[in-house]
């Protein structure tokens, strides 16, 4: 099956153009979940600080031993089990709200009170659901590629027929020839090299 070159063009950019959405989705969702993962780690950090601090200047945040209002919680530990590094992961928690479990980041650390009991810090702050980020990027990147599918659409409606006019109307010229018929084409004022050269080439 014979197709113009238009639509053969068309054809093999909207195919390029799906691949290079695909790539560019998957690099675009793996930076923006880094940079979410990145301001909450950067916060779940400022708070490590300043509960510390107050734990300095109030014993009583010392027996936060169960996430509350303030998200956080501190239990004594021994010093097998101190580790001042800060640790960092995504857990699920149960919501009663929700009656199902949320993904949250939660930072683990330890410190010394001023006692010098060995305590563990434990801060956690609701995070991206990624399945549901997931879903509503790939909605998002579907739409954007219908709208550019349409846009390629009218680009080659509009812009493509007016440059390929010349081609076709030498086309048009050519089957009206007749052999023997000393008639000529029309002058060459063709603004498109590759047209030009071909006028000549037929004249």
């Amino acid at each position: 099956m014979r197709i113009s070159l238009k639509n053969y063009t068309l054809k093999y950019l909207i195919i390029a153009l799906l691949a290079v959405i695909a790539i560019w989705s998957a690099i675009f969702y793996a930076y923006i979940l880094d940079e979410v993962n990145d301001n909450i780690d950067d916060g779940l950090k400022d708070q490590k600080i300043h509960i510390i601090r107050e734990a300095y200047v109030d014993d009583s945040v010392l027996n936060t031993t169960e996430f509350g209002l303030n998200q956080f919680k501190i239990t004594k530990i021994d010093s097998t089990q101190y580790q001042p590094m800060n640790e960092i992961k995504n857990e699920s928690f149960f919501m009663e709200y929700d009656g199902e479990y949320e993904p949250y980041r939660i930072l683990r650390t330890a410190f010394i009170d001023k006692q010098g009991g060995f305590r563990k810090l434990e801060i956690r702050t609701s995070t991206v659901e990624e399945d549901d980020f997931g879903i509503n990027l790939l909605i998002a990147l579907f739409v954007l590629y219908v709208f550019i599918i349409i846009g390629i659409f009218i680009i080659n409606k509009k812009v493509l027929d007016k440059a390929w006019a010349p081609f076709y109307k030498l086309l048009h010229q050519m089957n009206q020839y007749q052999f023997g018929n000393k008639k000529t084409l029309k002058e060459n004022n063709q603004k498109i090299v590759e047209f030009y050269e071909l006028q000549n080439e037929i004249q």
